[in-house]
């Protein structure tokens, strides 16, 4: 065995714990060493140390320098390898390089190449040694051949793999790439059959796996592996609450939260001036409905819908003003208007020319319907009237015309407040201003009388006691109690103003300047039928008419005061002309007949006119003449003679002209009263007479009982009576009627009256008007009070309209040849009885409420209406 000097054993221990020349850089190896026991000593090309002398080899291995290369082996002794050495020196015996005998060769810092073992060739070092880096230590006495190395490896696809070298146990560590995930052994060590231990492993990409879908809302992710994103989106009307898209994370997660959707939620809806929006909500799908401010009107889109992208849909709409046109001027240039402007809440103010006086209201107020407020007022003949009223002061009575000057004192504990004590009357018929002034805290309480009646307002403490208009002073917050009495003949039709409506007392709590107005109607006109039968030819013209009708008021039991017309036209005066600004009518029984001659054309009379002056119900006599109450009038629903024939005036109702000239049926309250059929100069008949004298409206007071109306739908055949009871309780229940509702129909082989309860409330018409006294005299009168003719809503009155039956009369069972075989068929072939809907006679020689046509009506007509019943 070779001795390895002391020396040399140092150099190998100080070169192997890198510590002998800690503060060296790289440098060269020692030069070649001479073959023989002495080894040469390195030329120091950047090391500091040359090459020792080994006694049998050399035992001490060269120290590196910066960049020094190996120094030669000779003899027994090996050279020394710096760290980044080319190939080492040949040896005499045993190459040199990095180890020999029993000790290992020692590698630089950053070299590549192993040490060779022992026994084994020294391997030089080729890789830059460390800052102190060493050679290899000498080779032994003998050697042998370098072990295999194993091949370099490759990175994996995705991956990398770093090596410790290529030698026996020699390490390779693998890693992946972020976002990728190992599959086999991470580590692998070189073998000494030159092999890598273990198989190479692969990456694959990390996959985050499918997000799932929000509450309302969709998520798109494809693929879902690393770097991949996820788009979340909402459904229409709802909005994204979080962060998209989001991405997928090295982890295998996604980033972030997942976001939600919430429901889209629109701002508060935008204010408009002189307006504002309800809203039902501010959430998708939530209206904003816009109103304008009393005396605007709206200009745009009212309902705004609150959309998906949170805006509220259209166009904010505006409110512009209500405009009422020009003031209504005063007639024959007497007078002059003038206002402030035409919009809402303007003024205009009324003033009459110097010797005239205004009557009526003197300024007029722009409403928010775009009409004036009151009517125009007039000018009269200068009078002042009365001095005005001041709070808490009298004036001295005295003359009231132009120039006049009323003299004011104050009421005791007030006192003038200004030096103006008297007020004296105008060239305009007005007092003169400022009136004068007595102070206390109090306010006026006004009463006035509108309506066109007459009575008295009483004050409950007798400050107001007047018939006209009076004002009394109150302290505020005095609470004021007040009763309306009508004149004989007259009625209180209710109060206005302040909080009082309805016909009792009213009762005002004063706290500023307030007006009440107690409206009293004047009595109605009286209308009657004449006692009498003549012809159109004998009348002795649109005169001799009207005094015959003055003649039976004036000889009637109860005598008619007042002017009377009768109800006649001719092709240039019609009869509505005739009866002038007059209206409100009732029978001589006091029962309401009708209030505008307007109402005619709408079929809305409340009585049939059927009673004479005397007060007989023509209805209940038996006159074979004229059956059906035959009435002379010449005139149309329109109110003037009627023009869709060949039809003419009996020579001025004053002779025969061969023509024929239209009547109308007492019998009916409806249309048919006035334009019924046609009839000859010659034929006997009656007139109707209308008072002229006052303006009056009539009521009627509702009556209790089950409810009967005229379904407002066309019925036909075909479906059974099933099909019209369904019609008739939908129609009543859209009117918000109580009860259950069938039609009156005859079915085959049973009566119509048969499928109701006649011991019941009597059936009272929409309009409150009862239609017989009882339940079971609806079925057996042969006069209806009035025809129930009306629907459930109380809108719409029925003239002669057909209304089925399928029998003569309510008690009469129904047969297959007149209800259309059980109200089954509609073929034209088929015949079905039939009424007319305005007629109060329920049965009829030429016809009634239920058998006006009888047997004419095809079961295919499609216009016919059905009467449904309260049962």
């Amino acid at each position: 065995m070779r001795r390895i000097s002391t020396l040399g054993l140092l150099l190998v221990a100080a070169t192997a714990t890198g510590c002998l020349y800690p503060d060296l850089k790289m440098g060269a190896g020692g030069a070649r060493a001479s073959a023989g026991t002495q080894a040469a000593g390195g030329s120091d090309a950047g090391g500091s140390v040359a090459g020792t002398t080994g006694s049998s080899g050399g035992s001490a291995a060269g120290t590196t320098g910066n960049r020094g290369t190996g120094g030669g082996g000779g003899g027994n002794d090996a050279g020394v390898s710096d760290g980044r050495g080319a190939q080492p020196d040949a040896p005499v015996i045993s190459t040199g390089g990095s180890g020999g005998g029993n000790d290992g060769g020692v590698s630089d810092g950053g070299g590549t190449q192993p040490d060779a073992p022992v026994n084994s060739t020294g391997g030089g070092g080729t890789g830059t040694g460390g800052s102190t880096g060493t050679g290899g230590s000498g080779g032994g006495g003998s050697s042998s051949a370098p072990g295999p190395k194993c091949p370099g490896l490759t990175d994996p696809a995705n991956g990398s793999v770093s090596t410790t070298g290529t030698t026996a146990n020699s390490t390779a560590t693998y890693s992946c790439n972020s976002g990728y995930k190992a599959s086999g052994t991470m580590a692998s060590t070189c073998q000494a059959n030159g092999t890598w231990s273990g198989t190479a492993p692969t990456c694959t990409i990390v996959d985050c796996g499918a997000p799932k879908d929000p509450t309302n809302g969709s998520v798109a992710a494809s693929p879902t592996t690393y770097g991949a994103k996820a788009d979340y989106t909402c459904q229409t009307g709802f909005g994204l609450a979080g962060t998209t898209p989001r991405i997928c994370q090295a982890d295998g997660t996604w980033s972030g939260t997942a976001p939600t959707c919430g429901i889209a939620n629109c701002p508060a809806p935008p204010t408009i001036l002189n307006g504002a929006p309800t809203t039902t909500g501010t959430t998708f799908g939530s209206t904003a409905t816009y109103a304008c401010d009393p005396g605007y009107n709206l200009s745009g889109t009212a309902v705004h819908t609150c959309q998906a992208d949170r805006t509220w849909s259209g166009t904010s709409p505006a409110c512009t003003v209500v405009d009422c046109g020009s003031a209504p001027g005063l007639g024959n240039n007497l007078g002059s208007v003038s206002a402030s402007a035409t919009t809402y809440s303007s003024t205009a103010t009324y003033s009459c020319n110097p010797g005239y006086s205004l009557t009526g209201a003197k300024t007029r107020t722009c409403q928010a319907n775009g009409t004036w407020s009151g009517t125009t007022p007039a000018c009269t003949a200068v009078d002042c009237g009365p001095p005005p009223t001041v709070a808490n002061g009298t004036y001295s009575p005295g003359p009231t015309t132009y120039n006049s000057s009323a003299q004011y004192s104050c009421k005791t504990g007030y006192s003038f407040s200004t030096t103006t004590q008297s007020s004296t009357c105008q060239a305009g018929g007005t007092w003169s201003t400022p009136l004068p002034v007595c102070s206390l805290q109090a306010f006026d309480l006004t009463v006035s009388k509108g309506g066109g009646g007459t009575g008295k307002v009483l004050s409950a403490d007798n400050k107001i006691s007047c018939g006209n208009t009076c004002v009394a002073s109150y302290a505020y917050g005095t609470i004021v109690s007040l009763t309306a009495t009508p004149d004989a003949n007259q009625s209180f039709t209710g109060w206005i103003g302040q909080g009082c409506t309805g016909l009792g007392g009213c009762s005002v709590t004063v706290t500023s300047a307030t007006t009440v107005t107690a409206n009293f109607s004047p009595p109605p006109n009286i209308m009657f039928t004449t006692s009498t039968l003549q012809t159109a030819a004998s009348l002795g013209g649109l005169a001799g008419a009207d005094a015959l009708c003055m003649k039976l008021a004036a000889n009637a039991k109860t005598k008619l005061t007042g002017t009377y017309k009768a109800w006649l036209s001719t092709p240039t005066v019609s009869a509505a002309s005739r009866l002038g600004n007059a209206s409100g009518w009732v029978r001589t029984d006091g029962k309401a007949v009708l209030n505008s001659i307007s109402d005619i054309f709408l079929d809305k009379l409340f009585y049939p006119p059927r009673l004479d002056e005397n007060g007989n119900d023509l209805g209940l006599t038996i006159d074979p003449i004229s059956p059906e109450m035959l009435v002379i009038t010449n005139t149309s629903s329109a109110g003037a003679m009627a023009t869709d024939g060949n039809y003419g005036t009996c020579n001025n109702y004053s002779g025969d002209d061969g023509n024929y000239i239209v009547y109308g049926a007492a019998t009916h309250n409806s249309s048919g009263f006035t334009q019924t059929n046609t009839t000859t100069c010659s034929s006997p008949a009656r007139l109707y007479c209308f008072g002229i004298d006052r303006q009056s409206q009539v009521s009627v007071t509702p009556a209790q009982g089950r409810h009967a109306f005229v379904a407002r739908a066309e019925w036909s055949p075909g479906g059974g009576i099933a099909s019209a009871d369904a019609l008739c309780q939908s129609e009543a229940t859209t009117a918000q009627l109580p009860g259950t509702y069938k039609a009156l129909l005859a079915p085959t082989n049973a009566t119509a009256a048969s499928r109701f309860n006649t011991n019941g409330l009597p059936w009272v018409r929409s309009d409150g008007i009862l239609i017989a006294p009882t339940a079971s005299a609806f079925f057996t009168t042969t006069l209806f009070d009035a025809a129930p003719n009306i629907s459930a809503d109380g809108i719409l009155h029925y003239g002669n309209r057909a209304i089925w039956s399928g029998a003569a009369n309510p008690t009469t069972p129904g047969t297959a040849a007149a209800n259309c075989v059980n109200w089954t068929s509609s073929s034209v072939s088929q015949i079905g009885t039939a009424g007319a809907a305005g007629n109060s006679l329920t049965t009829s020689v030429r016809g009634g409420f239920f058998n006006e046509w009888p047997n004419t009506v095809a079961c295919n007509y499609p216009a016919a209406l059905v009467l449904c019943l309260q049962n």
